[in-house]
């Protein structure tokens, strides 16, 4: 069921979508049979041919199987780091399903060669119980409508019965298929709504202006991924409108805070909140062990708009998404975003006795932020701290921290603006204390441990303020 809430001054009502998309006159909708064409070059590991595909030229020939086509591009991380999921399933199905990872774009040559690449250092990219299938012709018949990393599932007489999102490709949906079951999922359509034009609630002549408006992931606006248009003035009524298309809860948690996040002077790295229970508001694979399933990206997604009189400033128009935040969070998940000081695990950026700075003598508008020298040096002119290693962290890889997600907060209470150079991370730095000797030659130090830190927390409050 769907539910729709709408909040402050005017009960909303959603606009209704529709748009044709940008199909060839050859492809192929849920419920249409795959043609009997040429099945198109395979590639696979050394010896490790599938045995269902074995000697296989045409679609007519593989029948008795539900085939699942993983449509992927050597351009597209998400879609690669797919595969060990997609192996996984096909060992667990492995008389029933047959998995292919597709490829309509890219040459077989240029497949190959990224193979090797990709396989250098005793790696290998493709699993051996899965087949990548070169055909271009597929492409005509399952065009792009949105991106890349498409599933299509065909059963066993051929007959295309899901086209949709990666997320949909499961084990429970996969168990429906073969049993015969109605299966539901969410489509890879493009965006449907012109937001420039249109908005989800239509204001009645002559209101005054004020509407906060949401609603559930609806998959028929399109453009499952989310996409959205923030400050759209409307002239006639004298309004400033922002729409969020199934956008990540999470994500709008950073929308509603992010100038409160731009403004912090604490935290260099890392996140400025903590979810307490994050399976509500958050798709990160890592709460769900890199399993995410379509239940789990719709239910974790959301609508919202926001509509206010033109002479709202900018920093009153977010107060009051951070209002509408809480009073939808609460409402639908019992959680809340507020303040409170937690202990948390982090580096602390400290300062030694003193901070090696060349900005006595460099008298100049700051214009670099992290500049290569040349010479194995990053060089960051008359900039304060926090603008210096906030942009300086951002650009290390996380592993040299040997954490996925590092937490680093700024200890130093130095204020002033200074010069300095840093070592260019792909250059000089091979682990963690590289970095350290490289900043203690500047006057800092990064030491781990537990600190107390004013962190925004999206959780339960001891009370619940009354609205």
């Amino acid at each position: 069921m769907r539910v729709i809430i709408a909040i402050l001054y005017l009960v909303g009502c959603a606009f209704s979508a529709s748009g044709n998309l940008s199909d060839t006159s050859k492809a192929l909708k849920v419920g249409q049979v795959m043609p009997d064409i040429l099945l198109g070059d395979m590639i696979f590991n050394p010896g490790k041919e599938s045995p269902f595909l074995k000697g296989k030229t045409k679609w007519s020939e593989l029948m008795g199987k539900v085939i699942i086509l993983d449509f992927w591009m050597t351009t597209c991380g998400s879609c690669i780091e797919g595969f060990p999921k997609m192996s996984k399933l096909k060992e667990q199905f492995e008389d029933q399903v047959e998995i292919i990872l597709v490829n309509p774009y890219e040459s077989k040559e240029k497949i190959e060669e990224w193979i090797k690449v990709q396989n250098r250092d005793g790696r290998k990219v493709l699993p051996d119980n899965l087949t990548m299938l070169f055909s271009k012709e597929l492409d005509q018949y399952f065009p792009t409508t949105y991106s890349t990393g498409f599933h299509v599932w065909l059963d066993k007489d051929r007959v295309v019965r899901l086209r949709g999102i990666s997320e949909n490709t499961n084990a429970t949906k996969i168990r429906q298929l073969i049993n015969g079951d109605t299966i539901s999922f969410i489509r890879d359509s493009p965006p449907l709504l012109d937001l420039i034009r249109h908005s989800l609630v239509k204001l009645p002549h002559g209101s005054i202006g004020f509407n906060s408006y949401f609603e559930e992931f609806n998959s028929e606006y399109g453009g499952p991924y989310a996409y959205g248009k923030r400050n759209v003035v409307d002239s006639n009524s004298k309004t400033i409108r922002t729409t969020f298309i199934n956008l990540e809860a999470e994500e709008f948690i950073k929308e509603a805070y992010k100038s409160e996040f731009a403004n912090n002077k604490i935290i260099l790295m890392g996140d400025f909140y903590i979810l307490e229970k994050p399976k509500l508001l958050s798709q990160n694979p890592k709460y769900y062990n890199d399993n995410i399933d379509d239940s789990i990206f719709s239910r974790t997604r959301l609508c919202y708009e926001q509509i206010l009189p033109m002479h709202i400033p900018d920093s009153l128009r977010e107060k009051f998404m951070r209002d509408d935040l809480n009073k939808y969070f609460y409402q639908m998940f019992g959680v809340e975003a507020f303040y409170a000081t937690r202990m948390r695990n982090c580096f602390k950026l400290i300062k030694l006795n003193e901070v090696v700075s060349t900005s006595a003598r460099v008298k100049r508008k700051a214009h670099s932020k992290g500049a290569s020298n040349g010479k194995g040096k990053l060089e960051y002119k008359n900039l304060t701290v926090h603008e210096i290693f906030g942009s300086y962290f951002q650009s290390v890889p996380s592993d040299l921290f040997g954490q996925e997600e590092p937490l680093i907060i700024d200890d130093t209470g130095f204020n002033g603006k200074i010069t300095m150079f840093l070592p260019d991370y792909t250059k000089v730095l091979n682990n963690l204390e590289d970095l350290r000797t490289e900043l203690k030659n500047v006057g800092f130090d990064l030491i781990y441990g537990e600190s107390a830190i004013r962190t925004l927390v999206v959780g339960q409050r001891e009370h619940v303020a009354n609205w």
